[in-house]
């Protein structure tokens, strides 16, 4: 069930298996910004993005803090941004409230990927736009998951 609301209105739940689209010369290249405090991990969603679509762009942030300060100056904004939650400068909700309270970055697609989604992170996440994804331990089923992420801003572009 899709509980984003508008910005992910009609994404058929429970849609997997998503072969991505081929590019055409009149679509733009998808950019992913990617924060997490792992650089294992960063490197992995690189691997797996690049697999999927190798014209994905993706930028990684070690440190959310960073992240949010070079979003509010970028000119180019991402088309999907996927956050680790327990980070230790800033955890997902502090990032997500920042991200909501600026007017040009408050709608950004944001989904968080993690170890674990208990109910009241999955409810606080909710109220700020964003779902909780728990990280697949499988390279396949993670592979799925990312490309079900990319499925649900097809057609929503960050402006």
């Amino acid at each position: 069930q899709c509980k984003i609301g508008a910005l992910y209105e009609g994404f058929p739940t429970g849609y997997h298996g998503i072969d991505p689209k081929p590019m055409t010369t009149n679509q733009k290249p998808k950019q992913v910004l990617l924060v997490d405090d792992d650089q294992d991990d960063l490197d992995l969603y690189v691997d797996l993005f690049k697999d999927i679509d190798p014209n994905i762009r993706t930028v990684k942030y070690l440190d959310p803090t960073k992240a949010i300060v070079d979003l509010r100056q970028s000119s180019q904004l991402p088309d999907l941004t996927i956050l680790d939650f327990n980070m230790p400068k800033m955890n997902a909700l502090g990032f997500l409230q920042l991200l909501r309270q600026d007017s040009r970055l408050a709608r950004l697609p944001v989904e968080v990927v993690t170890t674990g989604c208990a109910p009241d992170v999955t409810k606080a996440l909710s109220a700020l736009g964003a779902d909780c994804h728990v990280k697949a331990p499988r390279f396949d089923d993670f592979k799925v998951l990312l490309q079900r992420l990319l499925k649900r801003v097809d057609g929503v572009v960050a402006s």
